[in-house]
């Protein structure tokens, strides 16, 4: 390599990743024509493969090549408008990595992408996707419910069917440029991304993979600010997201091969192009108090697979939040966890498998899992969100799953479910198994009924293979035991309970009596707080973190906020509670039903109110607003002339209880020396 080349080409990446991607990158493709390092070649699409950097390691996603198949066969494909950039895949060991990676994306497909029976001498890093779809046309692979033809394509399209037949005019990199410069690839592929051309948008575990390889060796992360120009070169459908990410693989993604795992079963069987969002990543990437060792990583990425491979919103940030702090789910979280060991385990005694077999074994029990823990029923039929019973019924279906694929016997340590048997099947003391069935159900003495034609009676004998039924209308009917079993439903007639007097019938009057009070009270927080509409014009807020700032110059007691609010309680003195808490006090003059009672107004619900946007401190110096009683409703004024831009800081003092002195331990005695 030229000497003076090298530092030019190297200077122009350094600049690519600071600022100016797409302009530095046209900089260096010009660079590397110019010294004979690029060149136009005319290639078959069954020689390029794709780049395992391609996509930050994510590769291809299957389903949005299929999806590009109808797209070019609606609109028309047209060569030129793509930019094909491909590099030569080097002989030997070198060149076996960017081979293996290929295979693996077509095993790990679901045949959803084409085979790999050419030996591969390019791989793509821009138009991947566009020859993937011409490889799945000439290698004739199923696309929906029937095998795709070129001969068909010729006479619908020509062009689309000559780049199939013929090839594409590629621009080659030479393998030692991707050899030399470890970073070229990167952003070679983050340049064409951020163009809007007919491309994959960037998913939010691409963007994992990306913040992953920043990852020091010491576990260690560099800081945010130092990273986001790289990470967002080629901008994010959501950039706000890339902080919860990196806090998310910085926790629970750099354990083992758990993220990579998850990527290869979200890339095969997850909805292309599902958004999680900052609300649910930052619910992934958050701690678990008290937990110092029960962070649940398994169960952090089993939901997150959960998450990526359905269409639907399945699943809300309430539920994962729920699954990770509740002390009543903990304890399935935990036998879901020791049972994914054990399951793994096992799966690796099934020693003629690949990696991608146990893989969709065990993500599948994992998803199933999720659904099951979480107590969901996804509306689309779905063979990984298929309900299961228990978790040793999932791991059985894992195992029969593993054990179809495998030539290895290898025995179950889950005890098979056992079928349901039918009605007429007799057990070993002769007596038939649904009669048994039947008399877990019904017993002797019991008043039946069957809402479909309103039959009621009682049971007043029990034979093999029917009941006898005492009607209401006197006679004696035979019910045979498939009827009562599996015919319209029966149930037993439950006894009347006795009836239970109301305790206090005319409380309903102290109620409304209530609502009259509260109800008047919000009139009169209307028509004070709407004189003071001047000085809620005056304001900025801000919800994260919360704050009110001056718009304008008030002089002294001029600024008045009004606490306006959808939330008052009402608390009778003589129920002696305490103050609700955020609360303060409407007044104490009221009386309800000849009771005095006490009237609180709490921060508004569904809306923001300036007067409970405050920031709120217990010191008097730090303040600039009080409360104060001297008008018809509690206001809040300043205390003090602000200025544009002020904060406006709300005292409130703390009402704290002194706590217990300290008690001193008396010193221990000496003992006296004896000699």
């Amino acid at each position: 390599m030229d000497s003076a080349f090298k530092p030019k080409l190297t200077a122009v990446l350094d600049g690519a990743t600071q600022k100016g991607l797409l302009s530095s990158m046209e900089v260096a493709y010009s660079l590397l024509k110019e010294h004979g390092y690029m060149y136009h070649l005319h290639v078959h699409s069954k020689l390029i493969g794709v780049h395992q950097g391609n996509r930050d390691g994510w590769g291809i996603d299957p389903e949005h090549c299929h999806a590009l198949v109808d797209r070019f066969h609606d609109l028309g494909f047209v060569p030129s408008a793509g930019r094909y950039i491909a590099v030569e895949i080097p002989t030997g060991p070198e060149g076996e990595v960017t081979r293996d990676f290929n295979k693996q994306l077509a095993a790990s497909s679901k045949d959803l992408l084409p085979p790999v029976n050419d030996v591969l001498k390019y791989a793509s890093i821009s138009g991947s996707h566009s020859n993937m779809v011409l490889r799945l046309w000439h290698y004739s692979c199923k696309h929906g419910q029937n095998r795709l033809s070129v001969d068909q394509l010729r006479v619908h399209d020509p062009v689309y069917a000559a780049a199939v037949e013929k090839g594409l005019q590629w621009e080659v990199v030479s393998a030692e440029i991707a050899q030399c410069f470890p970073s070229f690839v990167s952003l070679a592929q983050s340049a064409q991304n951020s163009i809007a051309q007919v491309c994959r948008q960037e998913t939010e575990l691409q963007l994992c993979k990306r913040v992953k390889a920043f990852i020091r060796s010491d576990g260690s992360i560099p800081k945010y600010d130092d990273i986001a120009p790289i990470i967002l070169r080629s901008p994010p459908p959501n950039p706000g997201v890339v902080p919860y990410l990196m806090k998310f693989i910085m926790r629970f993604g750099c354990a083992g091969d758990t993220m990579e795992l998850t990527e290869s079963f979200v890339r095969t069987n997850g909805a292309s192009g599902r958004s999680l969002g900052i609300d649910m990543w930052g619910c992934l990437s958050m701690e678990v108090k008290h937990r110092d060792q029960e962070q649940l990583l398994l169960w952090r990425q089993a939901f997150l697979k959960a998450l990526l491979c359905h269409h639907e919103k399945l699943f809300s940030v309430s539920d994962l939040r729920k699954s990770l702090i509740s002390k009543d789910v903990l304890s399935k979280v935990l036998s879901f966890e020791d049972m994914l060991v054990k399951l793994k385990a096992h799966g690796a005694k099934f020693t003629d498998l690949t990696s991608y077999q146990l893989l969709q074994g065990h993500g599948v029990f994992e998803v199933k899992a999720v659904v099951l823990i979480a107590g969901k029923k996804p509306k689309e039929p779905h063979a990984l969100f298929l309900k299961v019973e228990t978790l040793e019924d999932a791991a059985v279906q894992c195992h029969e799953y593993w054990q179809g694929l495998s030539q290895v016997r290898v025995p179950s340590p889950w005890a098979l479910p056992k079928p349901k048997s039918p009605s007429r099947d007799f057990d070993e003391a002769g007596k038939l198994k649904g009669t048994a069935k039947m008399e877990e159900k019904f017993h002797l003495g019991d008043v039946i009924y069957r809402a479909a034609d309103e039959q009621q009676g009682t049971i007043i004998a029990m034979h093999p293979l029917h009941v006898e039924l005492q009607a209401d209308d006197g006679h004696v009917y035979k019910v045979t035991a498939d009827d009562l079993l599996n015919g319209p439903e029966w149930k037993k007639v439950a006894e009347k309970k006795p009836k239970v007097p109301v305790a206090d019938p005319e409380k309903w009057l102290l109620e409304m009596a209530i609502a009259q009070v509260k109800a008047e009270m919000t009139v009169r927080l209307l028509e004070e707080g709407t004189k003071l509409q001047g000085s809620h014009a005056k304001l900025e807020m801000y919800s994260k973190p919360k704050g009110v700032f001056s718009a304008a110059a008030s002089a002294k007691g001029k600024l008045c906020l009004a606490p306006l609010t959808n939330r008052l309680e009402l608390q009778l003195v003589a129920d002696k509670k305490p103050p609700p808490t955020g609360s303060i006090l409407m007044c104490d003059e009221n009386k309800v039903d000849g009771q005095k009672c006490k009237i609180f107004l709490l921060p508004a619900s569904g809306c923001v109110v300036p007067f409970w946007n405050l920031r709120i401190t217990s010191d008097s110096e730090e303040s600039n607003m009080e409360i104060t009683y001297k008008t018809k409703i509690p206001i809040a004024i300043n205390t003090h002339a602000v200025d544009s831009g002020d904060e406006l800081v709300l005292f409130r003092p703390k009402n704290v209880n002194p706590p217990k002195p300290l008690e001193p331990v008396a010193a221990a005695k000496k003992k006296a020396r004896t000699s």
